[in-house]
């Protein structure tokens, strides 16, 4: 294999492991929002496991690294296995919830409000700016066990919602032992006596 062939399939072996590390960041953050877990338990507990992985593991990134430096691919090997085991727990967790554990639980909306986000829009090569701002809509919830949770609405929900209306919920065991909270694609159920102009 010539010299820019290796260099090619490098720059594509880059390009999939950042890939997969982007999704599976991004994966671990949507599942997240159906979880009821402390933030920083699955990340703590995943980090050890990876800087773990990385004291052994990291002479496996020389090669693509260019480097025999430990550090460098210590920390290739660090951010690759964290995501990934990640990704994997809040996989199995919310994929493998028991069904039999599923029940429903009354929760109480705490509050309702928007948060502004902003689209990026290319102006030039390589060069992006701030775009139009556009809002998400939440509402935060107290369980039963006295946590409160954040969970996304449509517009139209989070106008028909207001402080203290208690809406079902329906919650699985999962994997790992965190609790789910199974919408199988839809939004809550919100009643609409409470309707708010």
């Amino acid at each position: 294999m010539s010299g820019k062939s290796k260099n090619v399939l490098k720059g594509l072996l880059v390009g999939v492991i950042v890939l997969l590390v982007i999704v599976s960041v991004g994966g671990s953050i949507a599942l997240h929002g159906n979880t009821i877990v402390a933030w920083w338990l699955p990340l703590t507990i995943c980090g050890v496991m990876a800087l773990a992985s990385a004291t052994v593991l990291w002479r496996i990134w020389m090669r693509l690294t260019g480097s025999v430096s430990f550090f460098p691919n210590f920390i290739c090997q660090a951010v690759f296995a964290w995501s990934l085991l990640l990704f994997g727990f809040y996989v199995t967790n919310y994929g493998f919830a028991s069904e039999a554990s599923k029940h429903v639980e009354d929760v109480t909306v705490e509050g309702v409000y928007s948060k502004t986000h902003y689209k990026s829009r290319r102006v030039g090569r390589g060069r992006y700016v701030r775009g139009e701002p556009y809002k998400v809509y939440y509402m935060e919830v107290s369980l039963a066990d006295g946590r409160l949770k954040e969970l996304s609405v449509t517009r139209d929900e989070s106008r028909r919602l207001r402080k203290g209306t208690v809406l079902p919920l329906t919650f699985e065991r999962g994997f790992w032992g965190a609790p789910v909270i199974k919408r199988q694609g839809l939004h809550v159920d919100v009643p609409h006596s409470s309707y708010r102009p």
